[in-house]
């Protein structure tokens, strides 16, 4: 079982790579249609995505520990309070392919909110943009027939290729800790891969009311 759950690993990480890669050799293209000063990181403009993503597990039950992976997806609403740096939210949901104890098969499904920020540096002359990612949620979970919640934290960094003006694609690198101490006595430990698009929102400024008198 442990060789089927490794394959199943690895080509779902060269399907998320192969992915990211086709995209962006696709959209090449695309790149001189827009100026470089049109790449949408500046302040007061906003960010919405969706984000599918996959982690390797290791959950710590009861002083026990078991590995699993996770499946799922985020999403992400945010507000670029400055030149390159974003706040905002992110609601997420994964479900997991089970954990295996000594002597039973555990389903997994978690749900979370938090407040996540980045930074994007862009690279070069080209339309690609490095960012490093932290956020702070708080995550409900279910094992089996038993719930429990308590804080997560994540960290990481990716890349993101920016089609147009108002479209990026991006894909992430994440660490995911979580301890569960209300009806469950649980850690996580997490590693896990992000790939998913952006969409970028130009500011537009409110009406000066004295125009109209």
């Amino acid at each position: 079982m442990g060789k089927i759950h490794t394959m199943k690993r690895l080509l779902l990480i060269v399907s998320i790579l192969s992915g990211f890669v086709g995209v962006t050799q696709d959209t090449q293209g695309m790149q001189g249609k827009f100026e470089k000063e049109e790449i949408p990181v500046h302040a007061r403009r906003q960010m919405y995505g969706i984000n599918g993503f996959f982690d390797s597990d290791k959950i710590t039950i009861n002083g026990n520990d078991f590995k699993s992976m996770d499946y799922g997806f985020d999403l992400l609403a945010g507000y670029f309070v400055a030149d390159k740096l974003v706040v905002g939210g992110k609601l997420g949901w994964h479900v997991n392919e089970g954990i295996f104890t000594s002597d039973e098969f555990l389903g997994e499904k978690i749900l979370y909110g938090g407040i996540y920020s980045r930074y994007y540096v862009m690279m070069g002359d080209s339309y690609f943009a490095l960012f490093p990612e932290v956020t702070v949620g708080y995550a409900g979970i279910t094992i089996d027939t038993e719930n429990g919640h308590g804080p997560l934290v994540q960290a990481g960094g990716g890349i993101t290729h920016f089609l147009s003006p108002n479209v990026g694609l991006e894909f992430v690198g994440f660490y995911e800790y979580m301890s569960v101490s209300n009806g469950l006595d649980l850690t996580f430990n997490n590693f896990g891969m992000r790939l998913g698009f952006q969409v970028y929102l130009p500011y537009e400024s409110k009406p000066d009311l004295r125009d109209y008198y």
